[in-house]
């Protein structure tokens, strides 16, 4: 009697604690929260990150249709965007509607001026002003090709356009105005002097203008001691710095078929290497669909946007009596991140949104918002 009791009490337990069992694992299914969806990345979380914000500055034919070149027989004016670095337009504003071709714009450190080149015929080119807010222009210096605002907003340099002259480094008395011009260099024929966020500047020399771009020599003037270092590669031209202010670029057809970096890091110049291969005709048509009848494509005229993306002009060659001549250009986005790099068609994304005849674009510079 007393075993057959003892028996039914391990039976009671062995209830009591299935019961406690069940319940438990109840509630914890009942609490426990359905697995997200993947999503179409592989992930179990999406993005929520936004593209980053930036402006450019720019030169177009969107409005007359007439193409852009680095001279006055074209139709380039300078426009202003706001861009996110996925390619997307937000907002794009004509700056200039003058005759000539007007280049390679630059913003001034606050950004609330830009500077450009002007050319009124191909032989005469000033540097002038524009005011942002007002869209105000001017003369800031004639006889002059490319402007360099130096970091601090109080300087800046530029290459006077007469033969055999030195590299000019002069006081931004006021945004419109420079005063007490020195020169910086010896004489020589120099060309599209661009500022670094140090305040080194880099540009290129041409030997025998006329001869070719085989006879461009790229340097660099160091601000903190005022020396010249020769970055020792013929053929470089068209340069321009790295985000962090420590690389110059630049295009070289010559000897390396893209664009070479060179690191510049307490005045010493490191060795020529490969930065960005000039893309292939399969690549260009991919991202545009007006290339398709090119013969070759380049990429040129760089500047950084951040670390990761770089804002160039993406050129079409096709062939003319001379060989091979640029006939199109446009300015693309780069996303670096990809190898080969992703190219974002950044220039047919402003001319639609622009909405005028031409589809040139040209020499941009880019800035973080």
């Amino acid at each position: 009697m007393k075993s057959h009791h003892r028996a039914l009490i391990a039976l009671g337990a062995l209830v009591t604690v299935a019961l406690i069992c069940t319940f438990v694992w109840l509630i914890v299914l009942t609490s426990a929260k359905p697995a997200a969806e993947p999503v179409a990345d592989g992930t179990n979380t999406p993005s929520t990150t936004k593209p980053k914000s930036a402006q450019i500055v720019f030169g177009a034919d969107f409005s007359n249709n007439k193409g852009c070149d680095t001279h006055g027989n074209a139709g380039c004016d300078v426009f202003l965007a706001d861009i996110t670095l996925d390619g997307t337009v937000s907002t794009i504003k004509q700056l200039t509607s003058l005759d000539g071709s007007e280049v390679f714009p630059t913003f001034s450190t606050d950004a609330k001026t830009i500077y450009t080149n002007a050319w009124s015929t191909p032989k005469q080119a000033n540097v002038e002003w524009i005011d942002v807010a007002s869209g105000r222009s001017g003369v800031l210096q004639t006889g002059a090709r490319g402007l360099a605002p130096l970091p601090d907003g109080k300087r800046a340099v530029y290459a006077p356009l007469a033969a055999n002259s030195p590299l000019m480094m002069a006081d931004l008395a006021t945004p419109t105005t420079l005063a007490n011009p020195v020169a910086i260099t010896g004489p020589g024929d120099f060309n599209e002097p661009h500022a670094s966020s140090l305040g080194d500047i880099v540009f290129y020399e041409l030997f025998g203008a006329g001869k070719g771009s085989n006879t461009a020599q790229p340097e660099i003037y160091q601000l903190s001691t005022g020396k010249i270092f020769n970055l020792e590669q013929g053929g470089g031209a068209h340069c321009f710095w790295g985000f962090g202010g420590l690389a110059a670029y630049c295009n070289n057809l010559e000897i390396y078929q893209g664009i070479q970096k060179w690191s510049f890091i307490n005045g010493v110049v490191g060795p020529a290497v490969g930065a960005v291969h000039h893309p292939k005709i399969a690549q260009a048509m991919a991202a545009d669909a007006d290339y398709a009848d090119c013969k070759s494509a380049s990429f040129a005229y760089g500047s950084f946007c951040d670390a990761d993306h770089l804002v160039v002009t993406m050129g079409c060659g096709t062939k003319t009596t001379d060989g091979i001549a640029t006939t199109m250009s446009k300015i693309v986005l780069l996303d670096l991140t990809q190898k080969p790099p992703t190219i974002i068609p950044l220039g047919k994304n402003l001319a639609d949104a622009f909405g005028g005849p031409g589809g040139s674009s040209y020499t941009a510079s880019c800035r973080m918002k």
